[in-house]
């Protein structure tokens, strides 16, 4: 075989895989993923963006993204229930940079459960703090899309100092 043929074959192979990639319907594991990662990088401060512009914007995410009834349980904040009061909560947690890397999703019918390690890093004056948490969240269906109706966070189950260079 020539290495033109093989070189052929391999280019022919790469676009059979990204058009199916692009072209095949989002798994449900998918869209829950995409759910919860636009709900993570809302919390992300635009720069230049003012209290008042950052609650809006955190606003529409959440309503597009949670039910009306959506619960966060955590340590130190005990349960919050509500949009409006998750709303309030995200946005004064200015500084707040959270990732996640998912464990396991299940999906069913009528509802999803998804298992994250959460990275979580936020300023407080004079330094920087990063956790590492574990949570579990409850998503109902609600046609091709998922909304999260519950958020159980645990304690840190690692913590590291503030990188200095």
């Amino acid at each position: 075989m020539s290495r033109r043929t093989l070189v052929r074959g391999l280019f022919a192979v790469v676009v059979a895989v990204l058009a199916g990639y692009f072209l095949l319907p989002d798994s449900p594991e998918r869209r829950v993923l995409r759910t919860l990662e636009t709900l993570a990088q809302s919390l992300r401060t635009a720069f230049g963006e003012d209290h008042a512009e950052r609650r809006e914007r955190i606003a529409t995410i959440f309503r597009r993204s949670t039910t009306p009834n959506v619960t966060l349980v955590a340590p130190e904040l005990g349960t919050v229930e509500g949009i409006d009061e998750l709303v309030g909560l995200a946005a004064s947690a200015v500084g707040v940079d959270l990732s996640f890397e998912p464990s396991g999703v299940e999906v069913t019918d009528r509802s999803a459960r998804a298992r994250l390690l959460v990275h979580l890093s936020f300023r407080i004056p004079g330094e920087e703090i990063r956790q590492k948490r574990t949570a579990s969240v409850v998503l109902r269906r609600a046609g091709d899309d998922f909304l999260v109706e519950r958020v159980e966070v645990s304690l840190p189950s690692h913590e590291e100092p503030e990188a200095r260079p």
